[in-house]
C-alpha cells in the first residue's frame, strides 16, 4: 500500500513537470517566433501549440505513466485529443459562466479552472495511458 502511494505521489509530481515543460515549450514557441522571427502572432500560436501538444502527449506517456505501448499509440493519441478538446469546452464554458455569472476577475477564474482541468487530465491521462494498454509479456 506504501509503494503505490509512492509511486502516485512521484506520478503526480513527473505530472506537473511535465504540465510546466509543456507550457513553457508553448510560451518560448509564441515569443521566439513572434519576436525574433517575424511571425505573425496567430500563426505563432498555432505552431506553439502544436509543440505544447506533442510535448505533453509524449511526455505524459512515456514518462509520467511509463507507456511504452506503440501498438496503443493511436488510439492514445485519439483519446487525448478528445480530453483535450473537452477540457478546452469545460474550461471555456466555466470561465464564462465564472466571470459573467459569478463576477469573479477573468484571472483569478483561469487560476481555480486551471487546478480543476488539470486534475481532470490527470485522472484522464492515467486511464488513457493505463498499464493494461501495455502489450502482454
Amino acid at each position: 500500500m506504501q509503494h503505490a502511494l509512492v509511486e502516485e505521489s512521484r506520478r503526480v509530481g513527473r505530472f506537473l513537470i511535465v504540465g510546466s515543460l509543456s507550457v513553457v515549450t508553448y510560451y518560448a514557441l509564441l515569443y521566439g517566433l513572434t519576436e525574433f522571427v517575424g511571425v505573425w502572432y496567430i500563426a505563432s500560436a498555432v505552431v506553439a501549440f502544436v509543440g505544447y501538444y506533442f510535448v505533453n502527449f509524449l511526455s505524459q506517456k512515456y514518462w509520467t505513466f511509463k507507456n511504452k505501448n506503440l501498438e496503443a499509440l493511436n488510439r492514445q493519441l485519439v483519446q487525448y485529443t478528445l480530453m483535450a478538446i473537452a477540457n478546452w469546452i469545460i474550461n471555456t464554458v466555466l470561465l464564462y459562466v465564472l466571470v459573467e455569472y459569478l463576477h469573479l476577475y477573468y484571472l483569478l477564474a483561469q487560476a481555480i479552472l486551471t487546478i480543476l482541468v488539470s486534475v481532470i487530465a490527470y485522472f484522464g491521462f492515467k486511464y488513457i495511458f493505463r498499464i493494461d494498454s501495455l502489450p502482454p509479456a
